[in-house]
């Protein structure tokens, strides 16, 4: 009975180890929404009680579906589950980043609040007696137009810090950065002009989220969407090209007068 319970032991200490989930996140992964599912994505802590705060998906009116994420900005005082415009994943995006080949994660997002948000990406890897951090070192701002921009986050030394949590020291001793992408259990993103650390800060926001995807490429930018008006680019036509369709419209009138002439 005793080598039963260490065998069950065993079992869940792998189930929550590192390298367990190292297959699930993989180069081909997209979170598009089309098909309703949340793919995952919540609120943590003590938001996990009130389902009706949770991120939901919706349409937009040209029929595409993405991630709604409501912050609350919580209670005066600045307190109260959803308060902050933090979401997680701890289902399709757990497993070794460094094999997976992520060189950034990619987002569509709109901001359609009244405040600008700030938003950088996380990690959090757990060990049976301790909890491991990571956090975008830089922020990408968001603005508050309800228009849709392409956000990358880079992962890589430069642009994501770690930090040690456990129960005896919580949360900022500096640790091995390989670690915490080489077996990931949950990511997260979160809005913090200041707070570069896990919660991030209280604000009263609404924020779409769209097409999140893994890419090789490190890559830390914020550019606007084509998604923002549905409509082709224009790209102004070259002098060259102008020369050439002048051309071609003076042929045609010599063209067209020969063959009147000819006819009369």
């Amino acid at each position: 009975m005793k080598r039963l319970h260490i065998g069950i032991i065993v079992f869940f200490w792998a189930l929550t180890s590192n390298s367990a989930f190292a297959v699930i996140v993989n180069s081909s992964l997209l979170n598009d929404f089309e098909d309703s599912s949340t793919h995952g994505w919540k609120y943590g802590g003590s938001a996990k009680s009130k389902p009706e705060i949770q991120p939901k998906v919706v349409q937009d009116n040209d029929g595409n579906r993405y991630l709604e994420v409501t912050s609350t900005g919580g209670k005066p005082g600045g307190r109260g589950p959803g308060s902050r415009m933090t979401f997680i994943n701890e289902t399709e995006w757990r497993g070794n980043y460094s094999t997976a080949g992520v060189g950034s994660i990619q987002a569509r997002m709109k901001n359609m609040g009244a405040d600008n948000l700030y938003m950088r990406v996380g990690f959090t890897t757990r060990t049976i007696e301790e909890w491991h951090f990571a956090a975008s070192e830089t922020y990408l701002e968001l603005p508050a137009d309800g228009q849709w921009y392409d956000m990358s986050f880079a992962i890589d030394k430069e642009h994501i810090t770690p930090f040690f949590g456990s129960e005896a020291e919580c949360c900022f001793t500096e640790w091995d950065f390989d670690e915490v992408v080489g077996g990931v259990n949950q990511l997260k993103f979160h809005n913090g002009k200041d707070a570069h650390f896990w919660a991030g800060e209280r604000v009263s926001s609404v924020l779409g989220v769209d097409d999140i995807r893994v890419s090789s490429e490190v890559l830390q930018s914020i550019s606007l969407s084509a998604l923002s008006t549905g409509d082709v680019t224009t790209v102004p036509i070259p002098a060259a090209a102008w020369l050439f369709i002048t051309g071609l419209l003076g042929v045609a009138s010599i063209s067209k007068k020969h063959s009147a002439q000819h006819f009369t």
